[in-house]
């Protein structure tokens, strides 16, 4: 961001609060600033675009600002949010500016502060525009809706006698954070399969986290600040749409859809009669084509636990790392060895992955899984 653009932002609100400017301004009107929530749906072909995003706009229609207020990060590649972390901070545009440039459906609901939390908000937002430096991104502690919450309970406690009650957190509080992810992002099936695979074991699988910590996506504040009440008070307005755009399209083939085919396939394929040349030759096809590409990814899957740094919490243990590796590959020779052993842990760890109170990895993965054993579990002999 120009450090002009920076400074003009840290000038603009100073007359909200210099009482020289005009003795006769009334700061504490309840309309002479309004704050509202901003959310748009999820959206976008990238892995951080299937949550959606909040933000808060505060207007002060006296002084002409109208300004809406994220925690984003300036990075637009997506890969680097997989090979590394990015930086993310608060930044402050003109509501028209940001309007103009969000490619996803934008909703607002208003904020019913008191005047002096209101005021206390502006305050805090402009010094986390300005003076806070960027901070590298947590996923699961660290996104946008934690930051508005946090900033907003920031601005409700520096009024002492305000009282915050939520009597209702929806299913934030009956679901682990990767079944939540799944559950809301369920539009964006191939962003999922992706996410539950590189993110391992962590802090998102906790059964116990506090149902506050688990309000990840906009839907879910919107729905928990629906049933909270600040001094006896509702503050969440009724929704008012400001852009309306298409949702994300369905895949034209899911994840479970092609994982289900390929076990299909895999067992089709110890069926094969040997003496039919053309069925043998397409067999044999699939069946290197399969190998050849569990290796490729298990290779990638490898590096990307070594050598990434990624805004995803850090991993105690990743349970495809027990059946994602290319180990087989540089073994191939010896298969007969290790072939059948290897290929029966994996149905194993299938079966019981399967049978897990919580989601550990999505059922895709696991009939990929069991789809490779098989060809292991054949070709233990073969001289291919």
């Amino acid at each position: 961001m120009p450090k002009a653009y920076i400074l003009i932002l840290f000038l603009l609100p100073l007359p909200l609060f210099a009482q020289e400017w005009d003795d006769t301004i009334d700061r504490t009107h309840p309309d002479f600033v309004k704050v509202s929530l901003i959310t748009t749906e999820p959206g976008g072909k990238h892995i951080y675009n299937i949550l959606g995003h909040a933000s808060l706009r505060l207007r002060c229609d006296t002084f002409g600002l109208d300004y809406v207020f994220h925690y984003i990060s300036t990075e637009t590649h997506w890969y680097n949010y997989l090979i590394q972390q990015p930086v993310m901070a608060w930044y402050a545009e003109p509501m028209d500016k940001y309007v103009a440039h969000e490619y996803r459906s934008i909703t607002e609901r208003e904020l019913y502060l008191p005047a002096e939390t209101e005021l206390t908000l502006w305050r805090l937002l402009d010094n986390a525009n300005v003076m806070n430096p960027p901070r590298p991104y947590q996923l699961v502690d660290g996104n946008c809706v934690q930051h508005v919450i946090q900033i907003i309970q920031q601005a409700v406690q520096q009024t002492p006698t305000n009282q915050w009650h939520t009597t209702d957190y929806g299913d934030a509080a009956h679901y682990t954070l990767r079944e939540l992810t799944n559950i809301h992002a369920a539009a964006a099936p191939w962003q999922l399969f992706v996410l539950n695979a590189i993110a391992g074991y962590n802090e998102s699988d906790r059964a116990d986290r506090p149902p506050h910590k688990n309000l990840f996506f906009p839907k879910q504040l919107i729905y928990a600040w629906q049933h909270t009440t600040l001094n006896g008070q509702p503050i969440l307005g009724a929704p008012v749409s400001i852009t309306q755009l298409e949702p994300i399209r369905p895949p034209r083939i899911y994840p479970r859809t092609l994982a289900i085919t390929l076990l299909l396939l895999s067992l089709l394929s110890l069926f094969i009669p040997s003496k039919n040349k053309i069925a043998r030759l397409i067999t044999q096809t699939y069946d290197i084509a399969l190998l050849i590409t569990y290796t490729l990814v298990s290779t990638i899957f490898v590096v990307f636990l070594l050598f990434s740094n990624t805004p995803f919490p850090p991993a105690r243990i990743n349970w495809l790392a027990f059946v994602l590796t290319p180990l087989p590959a540089i073994l191939w020779r010896w298969r007969r060895y290790w072939a059948l052993p290897y290929a029966t842990g994996m149905m194993i760890w299938g079966i019981a992955l399967a049978g897990a109170p919580h989601t550990l990895v999505l059922p895709e993965h696991i009939i990929c899984v069991f789809a490779i054993a098989i060809l292991f579990i054949k070709y233990r002999h073969s001289k291919v």
